[in-house]
């Protein structure tokens, strides 16, 4: 019976071990999991405090640079078209390519300088284990540039006691919008200047004395019908306005015979050369057929033809020649021109003009085509040669440049558009 009792017990004492064992076990358990548990929840809350945190820095960063953006644009648009106006009016003509380059410099400088002042550790409520920083994503520039668009590339990294977390962003400023431009309809471009600068005297003059060997300097007379004037014929026109109402022919007219005078053919005009020729205004309602304005060339005068023209070698100081063609068969052709200071040189139809040297404050307007032998231009900053088209690749014949240096300045101010930005995020844990 004792031994009985006793094999109770010990069942007993063994069942009671293996059941505290088992609780022991469990508890441990629970007590791994729970801790596991805890970990992993720390970690996810780290994880999104410090993504909370990176957000704050994106935030932060991206409103200050579009506040950047929105405050200066009208400024900016507003003087780059400005620029672009004084520029023209000055016959500085320059693509809208170069005026946008020009604003994007002047918002990357701006945009710069607020970035500078961004790119440092901002801490959370005074934490210094809570924090966020920005960095440029490219390696020393927050900048790049691809065609009429700044990429801004930036990191915010955000930091909790534990992790990090990390937000790659980009701004994308888009200038192609910046200028609207007008369209080749909002231009008037009918003609380029026909010349139209010289008063008719009238028909109240006298008559021109009828001796065709006559010195008319100082006169004020008019040929009633055409006139020819032979070589050995000593016309001389000096301080003298003069009208012809049909044709008008004279031989070389060399050395100030045409010195200080007006001269008004309502018929056509052919001479021979009019070498060093002073303070002269022509104006030509038919053809003109000269040859030569050598020696010290044509200065100080205008030259108005209504219909073609056919010159020799020219040179040109402070003068203005007026080509209209507009009832001719043939180009208004030009031999050569071997010098042309401060002076402009108007065709409104296509030409054909020798070789060609340009000196300061030069330009030829060719409303056609140009064909032209070689030029020789050492100042391109103030002389060009303008056409529709043109055989030679140093004429201008862009339509805009065309228009603004030839028709006036008729390219109208283009309307201020927009700088568009926009933004794009990635994250990383």
């Amino acid at each position: 019976m004792r031994n009985v009792l006793n094999n109770n017990k010990g069942y007993a004492l063994a069942l009671v071990l293996i059941i505290s064992i088992l609780f022991t076990v469990i508890f441990f358990s629970f007590l791994a999991i729970s801790s596991n548990t805890t970990k992993q929840h720390n970690i996810v809350e780290s994880t999104f405090q410090s993504q909370t945190i990176a957000e704050m820095g994106v935030g932060y960063f991206q409103s200050a640079m579009t506040n950047e953006i929105i405050s200066n644009q009208t400024q900016i648009i507003q003087n780059v078209i400005t620029q672009r106006d004084q520029d023209r009016k000055k016959n500085i003509i320059k693509q809208d390519a170069y005026y946008v380059a020009l604003a994007m410099s002047t918002m990357q400088n701006r945009l710069q300088n607020i970035a500078n002042t961004l790119n440092k550790t901002v801490t959370i409520h005074q934490n210094n284990k809570n924090s966020f920083n920005i960095n440029p994503t490219n390696e020393g520039s927050f900048f790049a540039r691809e065609g009429e668009r700044i990429i801004i590339a930036f990191t915010s990294t955000g930091y909790d006691e534990i992790k990090n977390a990390e937000i790659k962003g980009t701004i994308t400023v888009d200038f192609s919008n910046m200028i609207v431009p007008k369209t080749n309809e909002d231009t008037d471009s009918s003609a380029i200047p026909t010349g139209n600068t010289i008063a008719d005297p009238g028909t109240n003059l006298k008559i021109c004395p009828s001796g065709k060997k006559e010195n008319l300097s100082n006169e004020s007379c008019q040929i009633q019908g055409s006139i020819a004037y032979h070589q050995n014929e000593n016309l001389i026109l000096s301080n003298t306005i003069f009208r012809v109402s049909g044709d008008f022919k004279a031989g070389n007219m060399n050395n100030d015979r045409l010195e200080k005078s007006t001269l008004y053919i309502l018929g056509s005009m052919m001479t021979g050369n009019l070498n060093t020729t002073n303070n002269l205004k022509l104006h030509v309602n038919g053809a003109l057929t000269v040859g030569n304005f050598n020696g010290s060339g044509l200065s100080n005068s205008v030259i108005e033809v209504g219909g073609n023209a056919s010159m020799g070698v020219i040179k040109l100081n402070k003068s203005t020649i007026y080509i209209n063609d507009g009832r001719s068969y043939y180009d208004p052709t030009i031999k050569h021109i071997n010098d042309m200071q401060d002076s402009i040189i108007f065709i409104n139809s296509d030409t054909v003009i020798g070789d060609t040297q340009l000196g300061n404050n030069a330009k030829i307007c060719v409303n056609g085509h140009l064909k032209i032998g070689n030029i020789n231009n050492n100042f391109k900053k103030t002389s060009n040669i303008y056409a529709k088209s043109s055989n030679n690749p140093a004429v201008i014949t862009n339509h805009d440049e065309f228009e603004a240096a030839c028709v006036g300045g008729a390219i109208p101010t283009p309307s201020p558009g927009s700088i568009d930005y926009t933004t794009e995020y990635e994250y990383s844990y």
